[in-house]
């Protein structure tokens, strides 16, 4: 409805939806109060909160292919070091609150803190799918912003698989159903990194979606609640959750910026491979070399290079054109040509592009595989090491 260029508005359909819970929870929810209410830990959520936000932000801004320069970033170090000088601060704030507004008692469980690490891992899982549409528009060669469409089919099976997980709870255990969701996510992961990257096509991508979808369905949510709660105290149910919850954003806060950092590294390479496959100039120098600014060339323009790192598998051979018509036309204005001779190599140029247009976009298209194999790879990864995490909790059962 508002199209690309207004994405944000999107999330202004939380709006109603919110202002109708709020309205139907004063007439519906029974409002219920403590007889002993506890002073508010005012000074330990003041500290939590700032040593979350330091943690994020530092590791969000933490470069893992040069972990060496960027952790010397003073957007990394500083905040990874307020946290660590936070941290003994907390913990002696909180071992004197009346009310603790966490309770350090869950961290020296080992059942509970499995289940804390699991919620990481969910988290890094969850932010993994948020790359399948870019990566569903470049296996499919589909046009920006409808590769969301595809997701419908990852979102319908974690839809049906979310209740149904609930209920074989109660059949098979928590420990079973988990498992099952780990592994469907892992197999997911690994097929879109190991074979819908190598043969791009519909069906194997449905294939992967089928499973991941499956996998959230039984992973994200009712599982690990029940875990949580299991093994902590009635009374301590919200505070619990809330603790779960806190550190699921762990993880999807810093796994973006971990899974992003694969696909950049790919597209960094894209300019270069593309280069590798075009046709030399007529009687001048390489595309390559005019675009590095040898043989005449000053290099890429701003807008040129803005074009290129914007480009996606539908649009890289009209804008590999429009670069070519630039560099063409500013050699020859170096070189001091006629003009009738620069629309003559530039018409017989452009015509060359055309003939290699499937080889350019097979060639941007498995650059930037390169880059979703490495996140997927790293999803699937996190997925067998929550599975067998998973083997160190012990159930309960009645």
């Amino acid at each position: 409805v508002f199209g690309q260029a207004n994405w944000q508005f999107i999330f202004y359909v939380n709006v109603p939806i919110c202002a109708f819970i709020v309205v139907a929870g004063l007439f519906v929810l029974p409002n219920t109060r403590a007889e002993q209410v506890k002073p508010i830990d005012g000074w330990g959520i003041a500290v939590l909160v700032a040593m979350v936000l330091s943690l994020l932000y530092g590791l969000k801004n933490l470069d893992f292919f040069d972990l060496g320069a960027s952790a010397a970033s003073t957007d990394v170090w500083p905040f990874l070091l307020a946290f660590v000088v936070l941290l003994p601060l907390f913990v002696l704030i909180e071992r004197r609150a009346a009310d603790p507004v966490l309770n350090l008692s869950y961290f020296r469980n080992r059942d509970i803190l499995v289940t804390l690490v699991l919620s990481v891992i969910t988290g890094v899982i969850l932010m993994g799918i948020i790359f399948i549409p870019q990566f569903a528009e470049n296996v499919l060669k589909l046009p920006s912003g409808s590769g969301g469409y595809v997701v419908i089919v990852l979102a319908a099976f974690a839809g049906v698989g979310a209740p149904v997980s609930g209920k074989l709870i109660d059949r098979f255990g928590v420990k079973a159903v988990l498992a099952f969701g780990l592994a469907a996510s892992a197999a997911g992961a690994m097929f879109l990194a190991l074979v819908a990257t190598r043969f791009a096509n519909l069906v194997t991508l449905i294939v992967s979606l089928v499973a991941i979808g499956i996998g959230m369905g039984f992973t994200i949510g009712t599982p690990l609640n029940y875990m949580m709660l299991a093994k902590t105290k009635e009374r301590e149910a919200n505070s619990a959750l809330a603790t779960l919850s806190l550190v699921r954003s762990v993880g999807t806060a810093v796994a973006p910026a971990v899974l992003v950092a694969f696909i950049a590294h790919a597209g960094m390479a894209v300019p270069d491979r593309i280069m590798g496959v075009l046709p030399d100039v007529p009687n001048g120098p390489s595309m390559a070399q005019l675009a590095s600014g040898e043989g005449g060339g000053a290099g890429l323009p701003a807008d040129l290079q803005q074009l290129m790192e914007n480009s996606d598998v539908t649009t890289i051979v009209g804008n590999v054109k429009t670069l070519a018509k630039t560099e063409i036309e500013q050699e020859a204005t170096a070189a001091g040509r006629p003009s009738e001779a620069v629309d003559a190599a530039e018409d017989q140029y452009l015509a060359a592009i055309d003939e290699r247009a499937g080889t350019i976009e097979d060639t941007f298209q498995s650059t930037l595989d390169e880059g979703f194999r490495g996140a997927f790879l790293l999803v699937g990864a996190c997925s067998l090491v929550g599975l067998a995490l998973l083997a160190l909790y012990r159930e309960d059962r009645g």
